[in-house]
């Protein structure tokens, strides 16, 4: 099982225009269902708070649950990052507990709150570069959205194609068409080919250096 969803987990990489890749919510959804995470959980010998073996059928099915409905995204991360990383699942699911919600709610995790949860250093700073992958941002199309994305956000931009300049008194602009993931989408409607209308000088930057982080600062999606 843990090497068809490997496989699974991979095909379903999407390259996105700053050559990065990122994974859709709701294809992690699909890979990552009730029976998969059992089998997961079964195959690894994962039990709650290191429970004794003989216990492990008992603790197990609750474990799966927890997971499926808590911690989806953050066991899809771990697990992407490779099989020994898993033990770091129950203390994750306690941390959200302990802070009132549910642990995917709070990605991207410091490398503080993963020490606390008892990452060795290395695996600390494995998980925080991974889970940019599995955490872009949804884009709310039709709506003005001033973004301030940190570096370390990858956008799910598939592609993008430069329009015509916008010439008016007081201003001066550039449209850019802009091909955002379905599965990024507030409204999925919407075909998924939008409008961005930035300033000139930070859309000129991102045409030369093909950072489209460049132009996303004041933006509007039409």
């Amino acid at each position: 099982m843990t090497h068809h969803i490997s496989r699974q987990l991979l095909k379903a990489h999407q390259n996105n225009v700053d050559g990065h890749w990122d994974v859709p919510r709701l294809i992690l959804d699909e890979i990552f269902n009730k029976n998969s995470i059992s089998k997961i959980i079964q195959e690894e010998k994962l039990t709650a708070h290191n429970d004794d073996p003989i216990f492990a059928a008992i603790s197990q099915p609750g474990l799966s649950y927890k997971i499926y409905t808590k911690a989806k995204v953050t066991f899809a991360i771990l697990f992407h990052l490779g099989l020994v990383y898993l033990r770091y699942i129950v203390s994750l699911t306690d941390h959200g507990d302990s802070m009132g919600s549910e642990i995917d709610h709070h990605l991207p995790l410091t490398k503080r709150e993963l020490l606390l949860c008892r990452f060795d250093t290395n695996h600390a700073d494995a998980f925080q570069s991974a889970q940019w992958h599995f955490i872009a941002p949804k884009i709310h199309l039709g709506v003005f959205i001033p973004n301030d994305f940190r570096q370390d956000v990858i956008l799910p931009v598939k592609s993008s194609r430069p329009e015509r300049p916008i010439s008016e008194e007081g201003a001066f602009g550039f449209v850019t068409e802009i091909q955002v993931e379905p599965g990024h989408q507030v409204e999925p409607a919407y075909p998924g080919r939008v409008s961005c209308i930035g300033s000139w000088r930070l859309l000129n930057m991102w045409l030369l250096t093909r950072n489209f982080r460049l132009s996303v600062n004041n933006f509007i999606l039409i």
